[in-house]
């Protein structure tokens, strides 16, 4: 079974790039995956390229900037800057936001996908913000907010894509594949149901760490090639691997790819790829 999706918004005609061919600047990126597949620790080697303008894995430059965390899941002192200090990022590049003041109460409470205001504000308080990191976002919707429906996502979702656009970062959004519906998507569906306001690229990586690409807008040059990468260490971060390149297959009458032995990936213009 897939255990994770890369899904990215929809892109300009002049698309600038986090990671040239794969990570657009300017819109959303989707992370799904079920628990263990790797999820948070891929976002923090990200941010780790980021903050120090490190290569990514492939060779392609990375702009450095500045990175906001919005994380609930790990502690940040035993788990996530330890992580970070093993990837040697720099850490103070990175900052954590987890609470919201109100300035009339004189109170704090949690953060959610809904206080826009407050994050462009962090935005423009530690300037020049290449990605902001949300995982996962079930622990940032504001109450009420059903993670089932279309209409609810896309009215949280929907002004933060518009504040990624107008300062030009990324914004990564991990979430559980198994009961995420993003913007319409089923489970058995999220590889071939797109609403209109959604892009069609995404990663899918399986539980053995293996990433492959696939995207319908080729006229943007994008990479469809296959990447690698193991967790190492204690404490844990990402170790990237070159590996043969897959196979293309065309896909059944049926389009039964679900029972193929979860290393099949729908590719934009309807053809299967096996993972190697």
């Amino acid at each position: 079974m897939i255990n994770a999706i890369f899904s990215l918004g929809r892109r300009n005609r002049t698309q600038s790039w986090l990671w040239s061919g794969r990570i657009p600047l300017g819109g959303i990126v989707y992370l799904i995956g079920e628990s263990g597949a790797g999820k948070s620790i891929l976002t923090l080697d990200f941010a780790t390229r980021v903050t120090t303008g490190r290569r990514w894995p492939d060779g392609a430059r990375c702009p450095m900037g500045n990175v906001l965390l919005l994380t609930r899941k790990d502690d940040a002192a035993s788990v996530i800057r330890p992580r970070l200090e093993a990837m040697a990022a720099n850490v103070q590049n990175v900052a954590l936001i987890q609470h919201v003041v109100s300035r009339t109460a004189n109170a704090g409470r949690a953060i959610t996908l809904a206080d826009v205001d407050a994050i462009e504000r962090a935005v423009r308080t530690v300037g020049n913000v290449r990605l902001v990191i949300v995982d996962p976002i079930y622990d940032f919707l504001p109450p009420g907010v059903d993670v089932y429906t279309a209409q609810d996502l896309g009215d949280i979702l929907k002004p933060i894509e518009s504040l990624a656009k107008r300062h030009q970062f990324t914004v990564l959004i991990t979430a559980y594949g198994a009961y995420f519906s993003m913007a319409g998507w089923s489970l058995a569906e999220c590889y071939l149901v797109r609403l209109g306001h959604r892009g069609q690229c995404f990663w899918g990586v399986n539980a053995q760490r293996r990433i492959m690409f696939t995207s319908d807008y080729r006229h943007l040059n994008v990479d469809e090639s296959p990447l690698f990468f193991s967790i190492v260490g204690n404490p844990a971060r990402v170790q990237w691997a070159d590996r043969p390149g897959s196979r293309i297959v065309p896909m059944d009458d049926r389009g039964d790819w679900m029972m193929r032995g979860g290393d099949w990936m729908m590719r934009g213009d309807g053809w299967m790829m096996k993972l190697p």
